[in-house]
């Protein structure tokens, strides 16, 4: 088991409301550490050790993967260790790093997002906060799909996920108290999201000036979606809209999605 002792800490890489990441290395091998200190509730230890077991499962090159952890709460609180991702998120690599990827590469990192989730689809779960913060860049900028604290193999019918801008409409209802369950198809909704802001490099509705919440519900009510830029190929403008399709039955599955994209 994972000893912090021997965890040697770097540079910080993040902070958030449930822990402190580092770059580091744990008896010379370099990863990220995840502290997480503090008065934990309950639930959140249970959530945290939930998120382990199914890290601990994952096992594909386009999944951000854990060395280990350390899952009690005493001697130092909870510890993660994971693998090293230099380019940080997909999200920072475009919107703070200003940085923009060539035709080729977008379509490349599109497909690295899609076998990972495909991945994850065929263990039974689903992701339920597919954006592009939750997309890491390894060294040599291979996509990982990350985070996997709200993968669940089935959510109850009134639980709202994810992130507004990258919410499917069926869950965006449960965030207005319009109790709908959903399933695995959410995820591929979120993608068409994330295949605009591969091919865009911008933040998707910024353009808006609406907030979070008027966006789900410009999403709910109206059925906006990210323009579409007359620059966009075809092939990649005809499969975002086939994923953000409001009918979640029509969407493609992730094995259809990595089928389009093995031939642009």
């Amino acid at each position: 088991s994972v000893v912090p002792a021997r965890f040697q800490r770097g540079k910080l890489l993040g902070q958030g409301g449930q822990g402190t990441v580092y770059a580091g290395s744990y008896d010379g091998i370099p990863c990220a550490g995840k502290v997480l200190l503090g008065d934990m509730s309950e639930e959140v230890v249970k959530a945290a050790r939930a998120e382990v077991a199914f890290f601990l499962r994952l096992d594909h090159p386009n999944c951000h993967y854990m060395l280990g952890a350390k899952t009690t709460v005493d001697n130092g609180g909870m510890l993660f260790l994971t693998e090293v991702c230099t380019n940080g998120s997909l999200f920072d690599y475009y919107a703070t790093k200003r940085r923009t990827f060539s035709g080729p590469t977008a379509v490349r990192l599109a497909l690295e997002c899609a076998q990972g989730l495909q991945h994850i689809h065929a263990m039974g779960f689903m992701h339920r906060d597919v954006k592009s913060l939750n997309v890491f860049l390894s060294e040599g900028m291979v996509a990982k799909m990350a985070d996997f604290g709200m993968c669940t193999p089935e959510p109850s019918s009134n639980e709202p996920g994810g992130t507004p801008q990258w919410m499917a409409p069926e869950v965006v209802r449960n965030l207005f108290n319009l109790p709908t369950s959903y399933g695995r198809s959410v995820d591929v909704y979120s993608f068409g999201i994330l295949l605009w802001e591969l091919t865009h490099c911008r933040v998707p509705y910024a353009e808006t000036g609406l907030n979070q919440m008027a966006v789900a519900q410009a999403v709910l009510k109206q059925g906006i979606r990210p323009r579409i830029s007359q620059a966009c190929p075809p092939p990649l403008r005809e499969l975002m809209t086939a994923c953000w399709n409001g009918q979640s039955t029509s969407r493609p599955t992730f094995h259809q999605i990595v089928d389009r994209l093995k031939v642009l």
